[in-house]
């Protein structure tokens, strides 16, 4: 078993786990794991505090959903391992992570189209995460950084701005 270390709270960890006194949720780390590699350290405190339910598959044993005090924050894919926000997930994430970080932020004219699901077009883009890569899960917020979509990014930052005419984000849920 390998562990990444945190100082003492790891050490002590180890030290409890090896005389048999904890346990280990094998399920649990790889979720706080890719939740915080896929969206940037931190994230899995922010967006996990809680009562924290892992919805499996009957068939394969895999996590499929991820619900925290009773909501679904998360699905993970099964093609990939990675994340899919769910509206309840991007609010606590809203919360939990600093501005600009995973967000697009659009003009107010767009807000209403967008709560209702459809794709955001780079003309309405007004600025966005710098370090949103093609296909990365993004925010879709107001100006006011309150949540207006889920969905995955079609373009860079720079692209976003630059395009007049094409897909941002293609839109998975309006909030």
């Amino acid at each position: 078993m390998g562990a990444i270390w945190d100082g003492d709270e790891t050490l002590e960890f180890l030290k409890m786990f090896s005389q048999g006194k904890g346990t280990f949720d094998i399920d649990m780390a790889r979720v706080r794991a890719v939740t915080d590699y896929q969206f940037g350290k931190g994230a899995a405190d922010a967006l996990l505090s809680g009562n924290v339910v892992l919805v499996k598959s009957k068939n394969v044993d895999r996590i499929r959903n991820v619900l925290v005090d009773g909501e679904h924050v998360v699905s993970m894919r099964a093609e990939d391992g990675f994340l899919t926000l769910r509206p309840a997930g991007a609010r606590r994430l809203l919360k939990g992570i600093p501005a600009p970080r995973m967000r697009v932020t659009i003009q107010d004219d767009a807000v209403e189209f967008n709560k209702q699901g459809k794709n955001v077009f780079c003309s309405f883009v007004t600025d966005a995460d710098p370090e949103i890569r093609l296909q990365d899960e993004v925010m879709v917020v107001d100006k006011d950084d309150n949540l207006v979509a889920i969905g995955r990014a079609q373009l860079t930052r720079e692209e976003m701005l630059c395009f007049k005419k094409g897909v941002a984000v293609k839109v998975r849920e309006g909030a």
